[in-house]
């Protein structure tokens, strides 16, 4: 069988192209994905409708629901967390710390009686990539005029990475209830997060050692993948898996949440 010249080379070209492309998709395959955000419910189409209303306290936090508030883009914090997911340092790993949202709220009153109550609800999240399941303790800022009560208040969150647990984030509500009749001004209550008891937090690191990790191998390879060093990677992930640390130890500038209460 005779091939004219042309011929030849466009199969040549074809042959390359094929050898090109079994190459890209062998390259596809050997990528390693990581599905991090597998128990995240999936976005509703009214979220960004419901975030700025949100926002802007035409609802309360109370009603807005776990498909909502489990979304990471529902937070301020994301926006610089984001890029911890995209361009991970498996050398760096995330320990301690949370996120809370609102920081701050403002609710006003009128003629407010001993034993009226004001029922308010905020969120608080493990830290962004971090690998630890975090136990927390959370205790009421009262003064002479208010009281607090806060549902729940002992917890831990899964981690956030590799994977963004489920229980990754608790809805806090928080029952205020005026302890007299409050005179005219602005009060200020909230809470603040302090460390579980020794029980608590023994009782945890067990819980956690008895987790079923499925996805270790997967961790590895991922890490492996970015830095050509299997052996390293294996020692890391060691060291991480199935951790449990103690939330409280260390705080930030500001509470997770402070309630400024205008008496009009």
């Amino acid at each position: 069988m005779k091939f004219r010249k042309g011929v030849i080379v466009a199969l040549t070209l074809v042959g390359i192209l094929l050898i090109a492309t079994g190459l890209y998709i062998t390259n596809m395959k050997r990528t390693v994905a990581i599905n991090t955000f597998r128990f995240i419910p999936e976005k509703p189409d009214d979220f960004e409708a419901v975030k700025r209303e949100a926002y802007a306290g035409t609802i309360s936090m109370c009603n807005v629901d776990e498909e909502y508030y489990k979304q990471p883009e529902f937070y301020p914090s994301w926006k610089n967390a984001k890029r911890m997911y995209e361009e991970y340092s498996w050398s760096h790993w995330g320990r301690h710390g949370y996120t809370a949202f609102p920081l701050s709220m403002t609710y006003d009153v009128e003629n407010m009686k001993k034993g009226d109550e004001i029922n308010l609800c905020s969120f608080f999240a493990n830290g962004w990539a971090v690998w630890t399941w975090q136990g927390f303790k959370l205790k009421p800022v009262e003064n002479e005029f208010f009281s607090i009560d806060i549902t729940p208040d002992l917890f831990v969150l899964d981690p956030t990475y590799p994977i963004v647990g489920d229980d990754y984030i608790k809805k806090i509500t928080l029952k205020i209830t005026a302890k007299q009749d409050i005179p005219l001004g602005t009060y200020e209550v909230g809470f603040t997060d302090e460390s579980p008891s020794d029980y608590f937090n023994k009782k945890q690191t067990e819980l956690t050692l008895a987790q079923q990790v499925k996805d270790k191998p997967l961790w590895i390879e991922k890490c492996t993948e970015i830095t050509s060093d299997k052996e390293k990677c294996t020692e890391l992930v060691n060291r991480r898996e199935k951790s449990y640390s103690v939330g409280g130890k260390w705080k930030t500038e500001n509470l997770p949440l402070t309630v400024v209460i205008n008496a009009k």
